[in-house]
């Protein structure tokens, strides 16, 4: 899934459900189009959620699913 992947899930399983801005400023270097890449890639395997809040500005945060849960990662 690619070099960031690894830190991404660490990043939430250590920390819980983050908004975008705080994922990208815990992962030092990782650029916005790629942090984008790996939240949808995990996304669409079912391993984070992504939830969505219809405010101004609007609300994303991510977290790990139970399937991440269910895994021995480190």
């Amino acid at each position: 899934m690619g070099p960031w992947t690894t830190y991404l899930l660490w990043v939430l399983e250590s920390q819980g459900v983050m908004r975008f801005g705080a994922l990208k400023k815990s992962i030092p270097g990782i650029s916005s189009r790629v942090l984008t890449e790996r939240l949808r890639s995990l996304e669409s395997a079912g391993i984070i959620f992504r939830e969505y809040r219809a405010t101004i500005p609007p609300e994303v945060s991510y977290g790990l699913t139970e399937k991440a849960g269910s895994w021995v990662w480190f």
